[in-house]
């Protein structure tokens, strides 16, 4: 579980800044909410850079880790790789991850949790063609195993 935070926050991972897979952001920004007198007010920061640019790819929340795999670092550049987000000493720290097997590389997926340690990743687009793809991926330590269907 990610302990961290004593207000209610999101991480924005990734991202582009222009349309049409252009612009593909490493950032990872922070929105932290908390209540006022007036309503609920939001603030946002970054707070750390993921090792490659990547946009549309799917996230999943592991015990103290946030795993990020695939997603679109340029026009026709889907990637397969997994990097995992963990809290430490009072800050977020990138790394690649270790995967048993790579799913094909992909970015705008939909994507959910099954359980604390599984995930599915549903459809997605290679730079050439709509997916009907399912993964399956299941976390364990700080490895990624994904199982195709």
């Amino acid at each position: 579980m990610l302990l961290r935070a004593a207000s209610p926050s999101i991480l924005l991972i990734g991202g582009c800044s222009g349309g049409e897979e252009a612009g593909a952001l490493r950032s990872i920004e922070e929105v932290a909410f908390q209540r006022s007198e007036v309503g609920l007010e939001g603030r946002s920061r970054i707070v750390g850079q993921l090792q490659q640019q990547r946009r549309s790819p799917a996230v999943f929340r592991e015990r103290d880790s946030v795993f990020v795999i695939g997603g679109c670092e340029a026009k026709g550049r889907h990637l397969s790789s997994v990097e995992r987000i963990t809290w430490n000493d009072c800050q977020w720290k990138c790394e690649p991850a270790s995967q048993s097997h790579s799913t094909e590389g992909k970015s705008c997926a939909a994507f959910s949790s099954l359980d604390e340690s599984t995930g599915v990743i549903i459809g997605g687009f290679n730079g050439n063609d709509c997916l009907k793809a399912v993964d399956v991926v299941r976390f364990n330590d700080d490895k990624v195993c994904s199982f195709f269907s």
